[in-house]
């Protein structure tokens, strides 16, 4: 009750939708170029706000609404206000272009560093790994960043560091059927759980979650 249910014969396009689904997360979300560039783009938006924070430096908002959501950092979870709405619906994506065109020439080197990465396409790299990696092997990453940061005439201390080095894992669920059940209409009285039909045996190793764990690094950095 209170559950959407699909005909029987609708299973094999359910199917084939759960494979697209994992597909898409493979190819398109989790794929090395987007993880990186989705790194770097956290990273600039981390220094902006600890600039903002600081007043050391001084930053030009292009965008009101952005400049309201990095000085003000109002959170849905104490409650959305209407000017809090009205400031959202005024972004897009030109919002965040516009300033980071903006912020490459800022005086600090690193988010000049970060923006300019950005704009041409010198993203960070993204390597998957077997397993997560040690404290030796981040301690050795860490060290063979700073070096590159170095190299490079940036500040190369251990927060200079954490903007450019990060350890992750991608996880693939391309379909929950422990709390995100499909139902499948059996009989006219009677509906299955996706996974348990006759026909979609196979589905249980698409739900299976997939864990990958990656580091995202400087390419001068070599893993």
């Amino acid at each position: 009750q209170g559950n959407i249910v699909i005909e029987k014969k609708g299973i094999y396009a359910i199917e084939n939708y759960i494979t697209s689904r994992r597909l898409m997360y493979m190819q398109v979300y989790q794929h090395k170029t987007v993880l990186g560039a989705d790194k770097l783009m956290r990273s600039i938006f981390r220094r902006v706000r600890h600039l903002a924070d600081t007043k050391a430096i001084k930053l030009i908002f292009p965008s009101p609404a952005l400049e309201y959501f990095i000085r003000k950092k109002p959170s849905a979870k104490r409650g959305i206000t209407p000017d809090m709405l009205r400031q959202y619906t005024l972004l897009d994506d030109n919002d965040v272009l516009l300033s980071i065109k903006y912020w490459q020439f800022n005086e600090d080197p690193i988010l000049a560093d970060l923006c300019t990465r950005f704009l041409s396409r010198k993203f960070l790299r993204t390597t998957f790994t077997r397993q997560d990696a040690d404290a030796p092997t981040r301690e050795k990453l860490a060290g063979l960043t700073a070096a590159a940061l170095r190299k490079n005439g940036l500040p190369h201390d251990a927060d200079a560091v954490s903007y450019y080095l990060f350890f992750d894992q991608s996880r693939n669920e391309a379909y929950k059927y422990e709390n995100e059940s499909i139902w499948i209409l059996d009989d006219p009285k009677t509906a299955v759980e996706f996974s348990k039909a006759t026909e979609t045996k196979n589905i249980l190793a698409l739900a299976q979650t997939v864990v990958k764990p990656f580091v995202v690094h400087m390419k001068d950095v070599a893993i």
